[in-house]
């Protein structure tokens, strides 16, 4: 039988492995596109393997995302500066922008308000597909 709860950790799970994807694509052109030595290219694949995991049972989930002290700090030092009364801007945010841009505007809206009577229906749907085969 598919419970709610079922249904409910299916669609965060769905909304989660979206935004992930999301933010390690995003950090990895970033890098890729910002820096050219290997390990930028190193760093860029790491990244694209998405190293995230999921902790727990149904309805109670823990979502574990590897975010690198090392792009924190590349953020910082690509910051920017002030030369001469004016402000250099390099095009690198690669922590506040990417990972807590998409997590506040995409992730929670999502998962707040986008479990409605029609996205269960098609979970509900899919999973009962999945269990019959």
């Amino acid at each position: 039988m598919i419970t709610e709860d079922i249904l409910a950790d299916a669609y965060i799970r769905r909304i989660i492995a979206r935004d992930a994807d999301r933010i390690y694509t995003t950090e990895a052109y970033l890098i890729r596109s910002n820096f050219t030595d290997s390990r930028a290219g190193r760093l860029a694949s790491f990244l694209l393997t998405q190293p995230y995991t999921s902790v727990g049972s149904a309805g109670h989930q823990r979502f574990h995302f590897r975010i690198l002290t090392h792009l924190r700090l590349l953020d910082i030092l690509h910051s920017p500066r002030r030369q001469n009364g004016t402000t250099k801007r390099k095009p690198l945010a690669l922590y506040n922008k990417v990972v807590w841009g998409i997590l506040y505007n995409n992730t929670l809206p999502d998962i707040q308000y986008g479990f409605t009577k029609d996205i269960r229906d098609s979970i509900r749907e899919q999973l009962q597909k999945a269990v019959q085969q």
